[in-house]
């Protein structure tokens, strides 16, 4: 832990690394990378007010927003999804550097929704990088749900958290997906569940399962009786969630991608040690010279 977080440090204090140059000719175009020079925490704390949120079933109020005659830009849709924070562990030039998972025989960068599973890759990597045949630099960094999603296009693999993805078999899911052949991300959502957001309902699409099945416990309890026995849980892969929102056939203004809790403690936890790390370092350079 103690080596992540000194990569970390700097980046953590505003040089937030986001210059992923990714020379994919045959990317998918719905999908290019974004560009931003704003910090991933900051925005994840946009993404999800502090307080306690208010969830209820659509019976008990409407989901509020602009009916589209058109689906959502895809500029738009990165920048939202860029709200969201995963990990990835880039090379000096601030690349992502490939990896061979097990089971796969392609070498790509992989994005990471757990910061435990960025660490442990991490941890793996950085023997054969930095003390092997790497160029010596590696860091583990933070970047947007949008620009992870536009690198996927070119090959890039989104990981989801291993028991996030072993549930997501067992839910009810409109689309086959092969879940074993990676790639694809779960989102948790439930069809009658509304969370209230700045002011207006939007239905939320979980990336953790833990806080899906939180925000559908406080739900039933509130529903009560028949209406909240008969709340469930279904999954939807971030990738045709995307399509359905630019196709126009989901309205993207009443949804709400919710960042993993998990992941934004982790990120005020390392935000926390990098102040601290750096209020240590300024007492230091504010000592006075030793004496001769």
């Amino acid at each position: 832990m103690a080596m992540v977080v000194a990569t970390l440090l700097a980046l953590l204090l505003g040089e937030l690394v986001r210059r992923l140059l990714f020379s994919h000719a045959d990317a998918d175009d719905d999908f290019p990378m974004a560009h931003s020079s704003t910090s991933v925490i900051d925005q994840a704390a946009t993404a999800v007010p502090e307080g306690v949120e208010t969830a209820q079933t659509e019976g008990a109020g409407t989901a509020q927003g602009t009916k589209r005659s058109k689906g959502i830009a895809k500029e738009e849709l990165i920048a939202r999804l860029d709200r969201v924070p995963v990990f990835t562990l880039v090379d000096g030039g601030g690349v992502p550097v490939p990896m061979i998972p097990p089971g796969d025989m392609v070498a790509r960068g992989h994005f990471y929704v757990s910061f435990d599973d960025a660490e442990a890759a991490f941890e793996a990597a950085y023997e054969a990088h930095v003390l092997g045949d790497g160029d010596g630099e590696l860091a583990l960094v933070t970047v947007g749900l949008g620009q992870a999603l536009g690198a996927a296009a070119g090959g890039a693999r989104l990981v989801p958290r291993a028991p996030d993805l072993t549930i997501a078999r067992t839910l009810p899911c409109k689309e086959t997906v092969d879940w074993d052949n990676g790639g694809m991300l779960p989102l948790f959502a439930c069809h009658g569940l509304l969370q209230e957001r700045n002011g207006r309902h939007v239905k939320p699409l979980f990336l953790e399962h833990a806080d899906a099945e939180a925000a559908l416990r406080d739900a039933r309890a509130a529903a009560g009786g028949a209406m909240g026995a008969e709340l469930e849980l279904v999954t939807v892969t971030l990738q045709r969630m995307a399509r359905l929102m630019m196709e126009g056939l989901v309205d993207a203004d009443k949804m709400c991608f919710v960042p993993s809790s998990k992941a934004l403690r982790s990120l005020k936890e390392l935000q926390r040690q990098a102040r601290a790390e750096a209020g240590k370092a300024k007492e230091r350079a504010d000592e006075p010279p030793p004496l001769e």
